[in-house]
């Protein structure tokens, strides 16, 4: 389920002293109290006007230009992508809507962050089921690296770029968050950065959905937030916790949808979408229409008399953005169809106006025993209550008849070839390995001999569970040695060269051939040519 949801941007405060020769500055009406972890260390604040980012009809009708503006504002005003900025806009866009919206913020439900923090959580298994099949059957490290000039990958990246950003206006201003990631020339240039990234990424389990995104970092700044989140860091209040999850999760379904994109792109494929979450404006209608002039007099200063047409095209913009929203399944999310209508829970509409949405009583019902038992009609109060209600569910393939292998240890981690091999592995637990002949071509091997089948086996545990080359050595020479024992590679045509240059990628381990080399070796000074 993938869904975001509408913020306005208008001001926010500054951490840093140094302003923008292009930005002017005056004092807000609210400033972030000294006791917030994010307090600047001046009390000037930026105003932020809504063209400061570039907007999400921008990257529609001129992606060139929405991406050229990006790269200028990070080249330009690094104080209005640092981690810090980003947080203390937060926080004032949360206090000051609740300034604007009184009562209505009582409840505080986390409702939203839920669904932001579970969608994401979804997105990074789907992205991780397209890698491990990509890079085991497309052979796309080798096309996007070696084979691919930088003028193709960039071709690439920046219509997933645009297609991201083009998504949801929240969407768009997570560009914000991602000045460590999300560059063209960043992306492109060397082939390797995103092959690190998309193996970085890949779920370890590929059968459920991840509890806990993967937070991508790639600058101390930001490596810092990520640590007061995940560190278990002691913030001053609950509603800070909420502005680092809140900046956080974007910035990474941003991230993952922009990887998702590039995959995509590569293969030929739709580009990914996101089910943007509709939410009902519980504002009663006087508070509407003082929330219009207040935002009607704010353009008017910030734009004098152009300020009237700014507003009623960026309100078109948002009405625009609006009717390309779609009704989702909570369970399954399946898309509501034309002429479908979807049912809801009755018992959270009525009583706090949360829309939970279901395409039958079969998915209510699953989700009612999963999750929605525990927050039906009840408001989330707090981010444990959110994680409460975000806990993870079977993923989009079926569930493996056995699972051989438990997470790796050691520091270990599996390439995406290595995540594929255990996932067939564990859906026909029966077969000893799946070896691989050719780019489309793969056989079981099933050992005869049950003592040797044992030690076999023993040896693949401790290669994929603890990554350990000596055993994987042995283990790759047995089935080198067994193939050719039974003269599959002379009758059956089987490329046994390629079989171990797809080991040797699968565990990462350039010196295979050599060190099977030293037990070929060994094995022919043995008088019974034993492996």
């Amino acid at each position: 389920m993938d869904s975001t949801i509408e913020v306005a941007v208008l001001r926010t405060t500054s951490h840093q002293p140094t302003i923008p020769r292009c930005r002017r500055t005056q004092r807000l009406p609210y400033t972030v109290p000294p006791c917030s972890p994010y307090h600047p260390r001046e009390k000037t604040a930026i105003l932020v006007t809504p063209d400061t980012y570039p907007k999400v009809e921008l990257a529609l009708s001129n992606p060139s230009q929405w991406n050229d503006a990006w790269e200028n504002l990070y080249a330009s005003s690094p104080v209005l992508v640092h981690p810090n900025h980003i947080l203390s806009m937060t926080r004032t866009m949360r206090l000051n809507h609740k300034a604007h919206e009184g009562s209505l913020d009582n409840h505080q439900d986390k409702y939203r962050d839920t669904v932001n923090y579970k969608s994401t959580c979804e997105i990074q298994l789907r992205l991780g089921v397209k890698i491990v099949n990509t890079f085991t059957i497309d052979d796309f490290e080798l096309c996007w690296g070696a084979l691919m000039s930088v003028s193709q990958r960039r071709e690439h990246v920046l219509k997933a770029l645009v297609n991201a950003g083009a998504q949801a206006k929240n969407l768009n201003l997570a560009r914000a968050y991602c000045a460590d990631i999300l560059r063209v020339d960043y992306l492109s240039t060397d082939g390797e950065v995103v092959l690190d990234l998309l193996r970085e990424l890949v779920p370890q389990d590929i059968s459920v959905t991840p509890a806990e995104p993967y937070w991508v970092c790639r600058s101390k700044e930001w490596e810092e937030v990520r640590e007061k989140f995940v560190g278990g860091v002691q913030v001053v209040e609950e509603e800070d916790r909420g502005d680092l999850i809140e900046v956080l999760v974007l910035r990474t379904k941003l991230i993952y949808f922009v990887l998702e994109g590039i995959v995509d792109s590569f293969l030929g494929h739709s580009l990914p979408r996101v089910t943007v979450h509709k939410e009902r404006d519980r504002r009663a209608k006087e508070v509407k229409l003082d929330d219009h002039r207040r935002l009607a007099d704010e353009y008017k200063k910030l734009y004098g008399e152009a300020g009237q047409e700014k507003l009623r095209k960026d309100l078109a913009a948002m009405e625009e953005r609006k009717s390309r929203r779609e009704v989702h399944c909570t369970n399954c999310q399946r898309t509501q169809r034309e002429g479908e209508r979807f049912m809801r829970c009755k018992k959270c509409w009525d009583g706090i106006q949360r829309n939970v949405m279901y395409c039958g009583k079969t998915c209510q019902v699953t989700d009612w025993k999963l999750r929605h038992k525990k927050i039906c009609g009840k408001p989330l109060s707090s981010i444990d209550s959110m994680f409460a209600a975000a806990c993870p569910q079977q993923g989009c393939l079926p569930p493996p008849q056995a699972n051989q292998f438990p997470a790796p240890t050691n520091g270990f981690r599996r390439t995406p070839q290595l995540v594929m091999h255990i996932r067939l592995l564990d859906t026909a637990p029966q077969y000893d390995y799946i070896l691989r002949v050719s780019a489309v071509d793969f056989v079981e091997i099933v050992i005869p001999n049950e003592r040797i089948q044992a030690i076999f086996r023993a040896a693949r545990y401790k290669a994929f569970v603890d990554g350990d080359r000596e055993a994987c050595v042995e283990m790759c020479h047995f089935l080198v040695w067994f193939a050719r024992a039974k003269l599959d590679d002379v009758n059956k045509g089987w490329n046994l060269r390629y079989t171990v240059k797809l080991m040797k990628r699968e565990f990462e381990f350039p010196e295979l051939m050599a060190r099977m080399k030293e037990c070929q070796d060994a094995q022919w000074k043995d008088e019974l040519r034993r492996p």
